[in-house]
């Protein structure tokens, strides 16, 4: 059984040229009820499209200009070559003559890039234009020096005719566009042009810091602070109306706060420390009144009623045990410690900073001192670790002295 196929009975147009074309169709035969399928050939007729005259033409002036664009260079570097082989080597001399028809065949391909921006493929039209001329000038020299100087014109003429079908050939492809397309076209070329600018500056500014601090370290880091402190102030704007100048000061504060990083990290324990400080001076006036309600019965010589506020005394040991939570209060005093060695130009010494803050605290914890540090130096790697080594040596150096 054929499975019969749109294309065989179709009817033929007067007028029309048709060709045949094979096609393949399956084919199903049936025995005992088995279907198998093969493939068929068979053949079509179909139309034949007309000739486009206008690709053929356009093909045809395109492949002619190549040529005579070759012939030109060709003509033109033999010329000059031997013009110039008479001052200098041949190697040099005819690879100078390249460049004479090099020179308007690259403002040519600039001009068929901006093809559709009139104003931006002026200048590569005209730089086009005064390159052949002295092309031209060139091979005509040549001639004259062999005096034959109608030889050289007509030499000459060979890249006037190789540019002039070169600018033909543009004119025909520079479809002229409208104002707003044109509008519209440049500004995309802009913002595509900035955008890949910045992004290669970006690139590059960040691939310059990568570099300082994978070779610097923490020297970067404080580099980069002292770049950012020396930095001049911005002058405050001069204001008409009084009100405006504190809205408009008010915001710059706020970048100098931001800017120095390393205090920052150090500035956020800190909070925390006082924190469970602050129940601690509400619980100090309240033994203040227990105290002075002790001293009341004293001097009395009463009833025993007076002696019954004995049992008071006894919530003292609670009150007390705030004073033992003031301690962690202690943590405050070497705050003016980091503040004051913050003050200096040049951060100091680990050595120097354990000093400073053990000469305020000198039964300062570990952990305590490992912040106070931090916050001083700025993180370093195994800061720990070297505090407590140098910390477990200073018994050691005043036990040998």
């Amino acid at each position: 059984m054929t499975h019969p196929t749109p294309d065989e009975h179709q009817p033929r147009i007067p007028g029309v040229k048709y060709r045949p074309v094979t096609r393949y169709r399956w084919e199903t035969t049936t025995i005992n009820g088995i279907p198998e399928d093969r493939e068929v050939e068979y053949t079509v007729d179909e139309p034949v499209p007309p000739r486009d005259w206008d690709a053929l033409v356009v093909r045809g002036v395109i492949s002619f200009t190549v040529v005579a664009v070759v012939l030109a260079a060709c003509a033109t570097t033999a010329s000059v070559g031997g013009l110039l082989d008479k001052t200098m080597p041949a190697v040099f001399a005819y690879g100078g003559g390249v460049l004479f028809t090099g020179a308007w065949l690259i403002c040519l391909g600039v001009e068929w890039l901006e093809r559709r921006d009139p104003k931006r493929a002026m200048p590569a039209r005209v730089a086009g234009w005064g390159a052949l001329v002295i092309a031209m000038l060139a091979v005509i020299a040549f001639g004259d020096s062999k005096h034959e100087p109608l030889a050289g014109a007509a030499g000459a003429c060979l890249d006037l005719l190789a540019k002039g079908a070169c600018a033909l050939v543009i004119r025909y492809h520079a479809t002229p566009l409208s104002e707003p397309v044109a509008f519209w076209l440049r500004r995309r070329r802009e913002k595509l042009a900035a955008e890949s600018a910045v992004a290669a500056d970006i690139q590059r500014l960040d691939r310059f810091a990568a570099y300082n601090h994978a070779v610097y370290g923490p020297t970067a880091v404080t580099a980069a602070a002292v770049t950012t402190a020396a930095e001049p102030s911005r002058p405050l704007p001069a204001a008409d109306a009084s009100g405006q100048t504190p809205a408009v000061s008010a915001p710059l504060p706020a970048p100098v706060v931001t800017v120095q990083q390393q205090p920052s990290p150090a500035a956020a324990p800190a909070p925390v420390a006082p924190a469970p400080v602050v129940p601690a001076p509400v619980s100090a006036p309240a033994a203040v009144p227990a105290v002075a309600v002790a001293q009341q019965p004293n001097p009395a010589v009463a009833p025993a009623s007076t002696l019954q506020p004995t049992p008071e005394p006894e919530a003292t040991p609670a009150v007390q045990e705030p004073p033992k939570a003031e301690e962690p209060a202690a943590v405050e005093e070497p705050e003016p410690v980091a503040a004051t060695l913050r003050t200096v130009g040049d951060p100091p010494g680990i050595a120097a900073t354990m000093r400073a803050v053990l000469q305020k605290t000198p039964d300062i914890s570990d952990a305590d001192l490992v912040t106070e540090v931090r916050a001083v130096v700025g993180d370093r790697p195994n800061l720990a670790d070297t505090i407590a080594r140098t910390r477990r040596r200073k018994p050691k150096k005043k036990a040998a002295s």
